[in-house]
């Protein structure tokens, strides 16, 4: 520090500043740089593998379906459905993790979001069959294709053999669809036109 009557440094506080400083640098350097932006490409990486985990855990059934289809000749709707969809999605369940391996995400959402992917795709892929018929024709067989096609519904949850509309309720009594029935109703006649008086 200088004094009041002379401009040069004070040359024990300029030391003292410099010793500070050395015995400081080494903490100063262990400290983490601090990137107030984070890096585009690891912003869009974790939505990457929460998407990649659902499509695994939805091809894994379609994979082990094909599979069992042309090793062991099992349909997709079969004599014990409980049985076969236990079965299924659990082969289903370890292919996903297995492929899910080579993957750099992990971490426990994304083996849930493969458990949600793969008991999405055991309960509607035959939605799929319905929607593009020719595709499973390949895949499978035109006769696999066609005994799904008879035996399950579009538009629906296909569990433990019965297949479960995703929309509208099904009439006890008839097993009509109430919805198509409420439409089915006549209309409400339209109200007669207001005549203005004076006129």
């Amino acid at each position: 520090m200088s004094s009041a009557h002379s401009d040069k440094p004070n040359k024990g506080f300029q030391s003292r500043l410099n010793r500070v400083a050395e015995r400081r640098a080494p903490l100063e350097a262990e400290k983490p740089e601090i990137d107030v932006l984070p890096d585009w490409r690891e912003n869009a990486f974790g939505p990457a593998g929460l998407v990649a985990a659902v499509i695994v855990g939805l091809v894994s059934v379609v994979i082990v379906r094909v599979v069992r289809f042309h090793f062991q000749g099992i349909a997709l709707v079969s004599d014990s459905p409980d049985i076969t969809m236990a079965t299924e999605f659990a082969a289903a369940l370890m292919l996903s993790f297995l492929i899910f391996l080579l993957l750099p995400w992990k971490g426990v959402k994304y083996r849930f979001l493969q458990f949600g992917g793969a008991a999405l795709m055991v309960l509607t892929m035959h939605n799929m069959v319905h929607n593009a018929p020719g595709l499973f024709n390949l895949a499978f067989s035109p006769a696999w294709t066609n005994d799904v096609l008879a035996k399950t519904e579009p538009g629906s949850m296909y569990i433990r053999g019965q297949s479960i509309p995703f929309a509208g309720k099904i009439k006890p009594d008839t097993g009509e669809d109430v919805a198509a029935a409420d439409s089915a109703a006549p209309e409400t006649p339209a109200l007669p036109r207001l005549i203005q008086i004076g006129q």
